[in-house]
């Protein structure tokens, strides 16, 4: 390259193409990712493991959150950008952005306040189609999340007698992600692979019964729908002090010796030795100790119990 001397390359694209071609169906979920994360060839062959085990990460921020069952889709995307010149020939100057809209029923409020929740971010997405496609974009030789320009899920509307209850989640991202950035992965193809077992995972509230310095008595509930049917499920699995973490507001562990399931009051009583003499924060243990224990796919949320 000298200087004033244009480098002009004419770009040229072959258009045959054989009877296999990729075209993308109806958008029946979305992955919200880490900017980071990537599937990558050497991947596909445990597909199954790596995705579920991405979804169950123990770094919330590193985890895969998978929001499925969209049941409508709105495309509102800006058309191609053109100028009409003063001669009346039109100058094409950029592509319109993406902008879709997917509706939901399935997970109701309680995943419409997940959602919301990141309202006014810009989260990387990779979207699921209808034949159980991976639509994404090329990162690192693999596929990565589409980075999104704008997102929000808007709140509910109403059911008038005539149209349901009714859910739905905004994004726009620029086109060149999904096109000449195109990457994809046709999940079907891949032995015993199964999009449904890449599940969310689902908070655990801790409602705390009573306390004094040797025991803490406790229940579990569903945060969403507040039904104790987890502890219930689990009461072997959490009659375990394996299955739980006690601290002090410092960090100092607080050794659980045992714990009871009353399958009565559906309550765990906690036994602390020594006894307990500051505030406990207590929680479930974290998601991998859970899976060890055979609690799937579960995450508490840790509460502060007062000195005795």
């Amino acid at each position: 390259m000298l200087i004033n001397e244009l480098a002009c390359t004419q770009l040229f694209a072959n258009t045959g193409y054989g009877q296999c071609n990729f075209i993308p169906d109806k958008i029946f979920g979305m992955w919200i990712v880490n900017p980071d994360f990537v599937i990558k060839d050497s991947d596909l062959p445990a597909l199954q493991t790596f995705l579920t085990n991405a979804a169950r990460n123990a770094n919330k921020g590193l985890r895969l959150r998978p929001v499925m069952g969209f049941v409508g889709a709105e495309d509102s995307s800006e058309e191609t950008v053109r100028q009409t010149l003063g001669y009346g020939t039109t100058s094409s100057v950029r592509d319109g952005a993406y902008a879709w809209m997917f509706q939901f029923v399935q997970g109701g409020t309680c995943l419409l306040k997940a959602l919301r929740a990141i309202n006014r971010q810009l989260p990387y997405v990779i979207f699921v189609d209808s034949s159980y496609n991976l639509i994404g974009t090329v990162k690192d030789g693999g596929l990565g999340g589409i980075p999104t320009s704008d997102y929000w899920a808007d709140k509910w509307k109403l059911n008038t007698g005539a149209d349901a209850t009714t859910f739905g989640v905004y994004l726009s991202f620029d086109p060149t992600y999904i096109n000449e950035r195109l990457a994809f992965i046709q999940t079907q193809t891949i032995p015993n692979f199964d999009i449904s077992g890449v599940r969310g995972v689902q908070d655990v509230l801790l409602n705390v019964v009573s306390s004094s310095a040797s025991t803490i008595v406790v229940q579990l509930k569903d945060k969403c729908t507040g039904s104790l049917d987890f502890g219930a499920l689990y009461s072997d699995e959490l009659a375990d002090p394996a299955a739980w973490s006690a601290t002090t507001p410092a960090g100092v562990a607080q050794i659980i010796t045992a714990v009871a399931y009353n399958a009565a009051t559906q309550n765990f009583t906690l036994t602390f030795s020594p006894v307990r003499s500051t505030a406990t924060i207590l929680n479930i243990a974290d998601i991998t100790a859970l899976i060890g224990l055979g609690v799937i796919g579960y995450e508490g949320i840790p509460v502060t119990v007062p000195a005795p």
